[in-house]
């Protein structure tokens, strides 16, 4: 072998070294992202999530393709992205829902806190306690001296164990009222009997409460989130109406699979957050009553492990689980 050749030799070496040597996520993305969501196709979820992914597809110049995953309180969805290879590739469209079921599903195949490393995120959106008119009440004060004097109030709530549910319940243990408890298969149902005064009270996502509280068909007392929505700047929190630390809102954010590389992270981060100030994504988001509240990735995690905190609390509390009748 020749000098000529062997220096031929000891720089393709050097080069495919030097490439591996490359830090993570410096080619990322350079292939189609998944960004599974785990409830059927036009809802809430679905619909943000879309959103959302048309506009990161953009600044990241690969597709974002969602993929639906319904079943098992979406916790099919969960546990795919758990499992799949920690490379970017498969993120989580992650909601409330997972935050509450690391209490709620006790055979979980994956552990909420664990299993994911936080991305951003993606929007927030408060339940509205409307109530029917003929309680004759109109402020969250008025409705807690209301429900005291009369233990027969009930509510409904779109199931049990979901996000309308626990919010009724953490509202009863920071208050002090006893309010019976109606399931329902879904909102709608549980609209129909609200309108028609069949149960007095029940968290209703905002867009659907505001035509009704234009109308007079419901009684709007306040809203569930910390902070007051974009979409209904006048009606006052729950926290504000004198319940001070009240919190409960449906909530959306992506995930990867823990062990997903720092440059990766950091990249789909800056691309969501990106594709969240956009203003025509705002805009979408906000007609389907979700506000944008950008954080860094550390504080998104703090997030969830207070949620997941929060909502553990209140399903030990109440005896919840994913099988009660």
């Amino acid at each position: 072998m020749n000098i000529a050749t062997l220096g031929r030799i000891l720089a393709a070496a050097s080069f495919t070294a030097a490439a591996h040597a490359a830090p993570a996520g410096d080619d990322f993305p350079n292939r189609p992202i998944r960004l599974v969501v785990g409830f059927s196709p036009g809802g809430g979820a679905d619909v943000s999530a879309r959103i959302i992914a048309a506009k990161a597809s953009e600044i990241l110049g690969v597709s974002v393709v969602v993929e639906n995953r319904p079943g098992a309180g979406a916790n099919i969805a969960a546990e795919t992205v758990a499992k799949a290879q920690p490379d970017g590739y498969t993120l989580l469209h992650t909601t409330t829902a997972h935050a509450i079921s690391r209490s709620l599903y006790k055979n979980l195949n994956y552990n909420y806190l664990k299993d994911f490393a936080p991305i951003a995120p993606l929007g927030s959106a408060g339940f509205v306690l409307a109530v029917h008119p003929s309680l004759g009440v109109h402020t969250i004060g008025e409705f807690i001296a209301y429900a005291k004097a009369h233990p027969d109030l009930n509510y409904g709530s779109s199931g049990k164990g979901g996000p309308s549910h626990l919010a009724t319940e953490l509202f009863m243990s920071m208050t002090g009222v006893q309010l019976q408890h109606i399931p329902y298969r879904g909102v709608n149902p549980a609209m129909v009997d609200l309108l028609a005064g069949r149960v007095q009270a029940c968290f209703v996502t905002l867009p659907t409460a505001l035509p009704l509280m234009r109308n007079k068909q419901i009684v709007g007392l306040g809203l569930s989130s910390a902070q007051r929505s974009n979409l209904a700047p006048d009606l006052p929190t729950i926290a504000e109406s004198g319940v001070p630390g009240y919190a409960a809102e449906t909530w959306y954010g992506a995930l990867a699979p823990a062990g997903t590389p720092e440059p990766v992270l950091d990249k789909l981060h800056a691309a969501f957050a990106q594709a969240l100030k956009d203003p025509t994504v705002e805009a979408k988001l906000l007609e389907q009553g979700f506000d944008v509240r950008g954080s860094s990735r550390a504080e998104f995690g703090a997030y969830i492990k207070s949620e997941t905190e929060k909502w553990t609390k209140i399903v030990k509390a109440a005896g919840i689980t994913a099988d009660s009748e």
